[in-house]
């Protein structure tokens, strides 16, 4: 148990930021919680001063008292529960959103070689289901074990108060359900670190064979993609079926077996024998069921609270790990580029883990408003060099400067705001033409949006769609031809207002008459304006003041 406290304040240590601003309504939440604990130690006074004063004692002048007391209690208890409510609500509201968003962030700011390495079914999982489970630790394994804990000590007093020779006997079987869960509880932790892995690897591919599915209809494998699905599901039903028997024998089984049948008979037998001997009257009996009742509840809560605490760590551990992976730190020299002037000096780039080099000792100048075509075989380091411009990779020696300063110097975020990509595969959201738009420029409004769509040839596209700008596009832009995508994303860039375009094999995958009109959009680029193609195409590289060969 004392592992699983100290364990219990690690977390709210490294959770304590994320409650900034909501503070007071966990403090209020507590008290409350203090409130109703002593409010529901007093409802038994009330039994007894009912059997032992009005029944018993067949004095009526008390029964208005008792009334009014027990009814003061319950209207209290409603009151201070929807208080609780609200702050509950308000602190895991923002403890999961504010722990979302730092995971997102972290996940966003990571090295670019790190994305490689990423397992999406992971990271949704962390993002879904960890905080989620984090979202619950908030309360149950913090003020609502406290106040059980303190719960438990206080009932533990009053059951020896009012007969020690009973409570001594009824509460020997407390330790033993402590050790029983706990035993269950370490095999249910394994049972769930399986059920992760499972959970994971089918969010994986779920996400791959989404993203896949024409290539898996035009292969004809449904049959297997569906196989290898089941194949998932069965494992996890499997593994729940074993989470469903360690609960049912945690939560029912064993509190039925112990408490309702063993304990109660004890309590109600030993109890009479006590009145027999007058050791003990019958309303003092009653308190002490109340109490007794009172005990197991709590006693069970603060048990099933350890017990959830173990299997959750599966899930506590990994959120918090999200919360503090490092993240590129932006402590550069340079937030602000006054220009979009490129040179590579002697520049070799090769890959870690083949070791051939795809550029050796390369170097090349591109100025503020240039129009240069890359051109060479596949294999050559196009790509390589493309990355190396906006910093995805680094070269193995060598410099490259931007704005006349060594990329290693400034900010990825100031390379980015002046670059922007068109590409043969561009990324577009499945949300509305407008919404992929604004991603360009969030303030954009209506004029700047039309102005940029009619730039980049795409305007009288959108004005003959029957919901025009509210068009959603579909996954990747599904509902749009190729050279559709492309002048929507320069339309996007268009918002942004870089100063440097970089054209990757954009016009590869189109017919002549897409061709034209993403090359009637370039043209109309303004000549202060970099722009950089990467293409197989004379037409698209005739556009360019001049060749690099690679």
């Amino acid at each position: 148990m004392i592992n699983k406290i100290k364990y219990r304040i690690q977390v709210i240590r490294r959770l304590r930021p994320y409650a900034a601003g909501v503070k007071k309504l966990y403090i209020i939440n507590f008290c409350a919680a203090v409130i109703v604990l002593f409010l529901g130690l007093a409802v038994p006074l009330f039994y007894s001063l009912f059997i032992e004063k009005v029944i018993l004692g067949q004095k009526l002048v008390f029964l208005f008292p008792v009334i009014i007391g027990y009814a003061s209690i319950q209207l209290m208890n409603t009151g201070i529960t929807f208080l609780r409510n609200y702050c509950q609500y308000r602190v895991n509201n923002q403890v999961t959103v504010k722990m979302k968003l730092k995971i997102l962030e972290n996940l966003l700011k990571q090295p670019f070689t790190e994305y490689e390495k990423i397992n999406v079914g992971e990271k949704k999982m962390v993002i879904d289901d960890a905080v989620l489970r984090v979202r619950d630790f908030t309360n149950i394994q913090t003020t609502e074990y406290l106040i059980n804990f303190l719960k438990m000590i206080l009932l533990f007093v009053l059951l020896f108060v009012l007969e020690w020779h009973l409570a001594l006997i009824l509460i020997i079987a407390i330790p033993l359900t402590f050790w029983i869960n706990h035993v269950i509880g370490k095999k249910a932790r394994k049972n769930d670190e399986k059920i992760w892995h499972n959970d994971e690897a089918m969010g994986g591919y779920i996400y791959s064979a989404l993203n896949g599915w024409r290539e898996i209809r035009a292969l004809n494998l449904e049959d297997t993609c569906q196989g290898r699905f089941m194949s998932y599901a069965e494992k996890y039903s499997r593994l729940f079926l074993v989470f469903i028997e360690y609960w049912v024998a945690r939560v029912m089984i064993i509190p039925k077996i112990k408490d309702e049948f063993l304990m109660q008979f004890l309590l109600y037998f030993l109890g009479g024998l006590l009145i027999f001997h007058g050791n003990i009257t019958i309303g003092a009996l009653l308190v002490f069921a109340q109490y007794y009742s009172q005990l197991v509840d709590t006693v069970q809560a603060v048990v099933t609270a350890d017990t959830d605490l173990q299997e959750g760590t599966v899930y506590y551990d990994r959120a918090l790990s999200a919360l503090e992976e490092n993240s590129v730190e932006e402590e550069k020299l340079v937030s602000d580029l006054p220009s979009c002037e490129l040179v590579f000096d002697h520049v070799t780039f090769s890959y870690e883990d083949g070791g051939l080099e795809v550029l050796n000792d390369f170097s090349m100048e591109i100025h503020q408003g240039e129009r240069v075509g890359i051109v060479g075989e596949s294999g050559r380091g196009k790509t390589t060099l493309l990355k190396m411009i906006v910093g995805m990779l680094e070269p193995t020696s060598g410099n490259i400067l931007f704005g006349n300063y060594n990329i290693k110097q400034i900010s990825l975020q100031a390379v980015h705001r002046k670059v922007g990509f068109v590409l043969q595969d561009n990324l577009l959201f499945n949300t509305t033409i407008r919404e992929n738009l604004l991603y360009g420029d969030e303030s954009a409004t209506e004029a700047d949006m039309q102005k940029a769509c009619k730039r980049a040839f795409i305007d009288k596209f959108i004005d003959g769609l029957p919901d025009g700008y509210e068009t959603v596009v579909g996954e990747k832009g599904i509902k749009l031809s190729g050279g559709q995508k492309q002048r929507l994303v320069l339309a996007r860039l268009f918002l942004r207002d870089v100063d440097m375009f970089i054209f990757d094999e954009a016009t590869s995958a189109l017919d002549q008459h897409a061709e034209n009109e993403v090359q009637q959009a370039i043209k109309g680029i303004g000549r202060d304006k970099t722009i950089i193609v990467v293409s197989h195409r004379a037409s698209s590289l005739n556009l360019c003041d001049r060749l690099i060969y690679l």
